[in-house]
């Protein structure tokens, strides 16, 4: 993540990878709550997410965007991912098309990073010749040249960002979104081989979440026609991270795909 967010999210995203949606919630339960070495934990009591995690959707209110604004989203990914609404449907959950642009994320996600990158290559000091990660090198590169308001900016987009969300879960309870736009790529690149840019676009809708702080989880949906692995992300409001695991786990029992091997 980019930002201080839900213990699911930065579990999902970065964090102890699970077999399935119930050990993802039992990594939950260790790695939430309050802890005074950080500043931006919530001091509150983590939910309880086991509880209610077999509860189902039923009733549910779900938006579905094929792209979140994302100008390209590949075939395999909007054949494999659209077939997901009708499973959530199956389930007694209404799902509904949605138009939700949130393209601009990306190019956000650099604004706050990028400072970030800056910082602890400095922090690293004679160390700092060992880094290796180009990514993460052209990043602090940038930061060091971005000045105080440049980065007051981006934290405002990003509390635009965060109520832009908030609007929509007034409407919906979960979003539903394809979590890369892309099937998976040969080993030995960092982007899709077959796209001209090297903009990271591919992860677009996985950045929206890492600034909002939001819930997000990504759980296997079906395959590619080459038979790679294409993922469905779920997205609560914030502090839903019982619900998105709960939904996840529905589509987990009614979908069971992660358990299988690729077709080819």
């Amino acid at each position: 993540p980019v930002w201080p967010a839900s213990p699911l999210m930065m579990m999902e995203h970065c964090g102890p990878i699970t077999r399935t949606v119930r050990d993802a919630a039992l990594v939950f339960g260790v790695m939430a709550g309050s802890d005074p070495r950080d500043g931006y934990a919530m001091q509150v009591p983590p939910p309880n997410v086991l509880s209610k995690l077999s509860q189902g959707v039923k009733g549910l209110r779900i938006g579905f965007s094929p792209d979140l604004g994302v100008a390209r989203v590949d075939d395999d990914v909007r054949r494999v991912t659209a077939r997901s609404r009708n499973i959530f449907t199956d389930l007694g959950a209404s799902v509904s098309n949605v138009r939700l642009n949130l393209s601009e994320a990306l190019e956000l996600s650099y604004l706050v990073c990028d400072p970030m990158a800056a910082r602890l290559r400095k922090s690293l000091g004679v160390n700092a010749k060992f880094l290796s990660n180009v990514d993460l090198l052209r990043c602090a590169d940038r930061g060091d040249q971005m000045n105080a308001v440049k980065l007051l900016d981006g934290e405002a987009e990003r509390i635009q960002l965060r109520a832009k969300m908030a609007t929509f879960h007034q409407k919906y309870d979960l979003l539903i979104v394809p979590t890369l736009a892309c099937a998976p790529f040969a080993v030995g690149y960092d982007q899709p081989p077959y796209r001209k840019r090297a903009d990271g676009e591919f992860m677009a809708m996985v950045a929206p979440f890492d600034l909002t702080g939001q819930p997000a989880i990504s759980v296997p949906c079906g395959f590619s026609a080459k038979g790679g692995p294409i993922g469905l992300q779920i997205v609560g409001p914030f502090g839903s991270d019982a619900l998105v695991l709960r939904a996840a786990r529905a589509f987990e029992r009614a979908n069971p795909v992660g358990s299988l091997r690729p077709p080819i």
